[in-house]
């Protein structure tokens, strides 16, 4: 086993050669720790080289609207729907809060925007 750092293209493809040679090694040979240590090479050479950008947000939605058939449309109505249910809730619920008798009282004393107000936040 001679392992080197991998510094350029070449060194890059002749790891991944060398990594599809002894693939099926088995645990605890002398193949199995240069697999091992081959990969931890290939994946900083390739992290370093071939980032995966994370997608644009947007480009997301797109992509997923594309893939269910939907349309933006689609996507407006189910909002202004979840709008509608959640406008009349009285009460609002932090994650990992138990509501407590407290916690209604001061919610009350706050008071709920009318229907059709525009709401802001800062």
């Amino acid at each position: 086993m001679q392992i080197k750092p991998i510094r350029t293209e070449d060194d890059y493809k002749s790891a991944l050669a060398r990594v599809r040679e002894i693939w099926d090694a088995e645990d605890g040979t002398p193949e199995s720790d240069e697999l091992d240590v081959l990969a931890l090479l290939i994946e900083a050479y390739g992290d370093e080289h071939y980032p995966i950008v994370p997608p644009d947000p947007m480009d997301e939605i797109e992509y997923r609207l594309q893939e269910t058939g939907m349309v933006p449309e689609h996507v407006e109505i189910m909002i202004n729907r979840i709008n509608e249910l959640t406008s009349n809730t009285n009460v609002f619920i932090l994650p990992n809060q138990p509501v407590t008798s407290a916690k209604p009282k001061k919610l009350k004393t706050k008071q709920a925007p009318e229907p059709n107000q525009d709401v802001v936040t800062a």
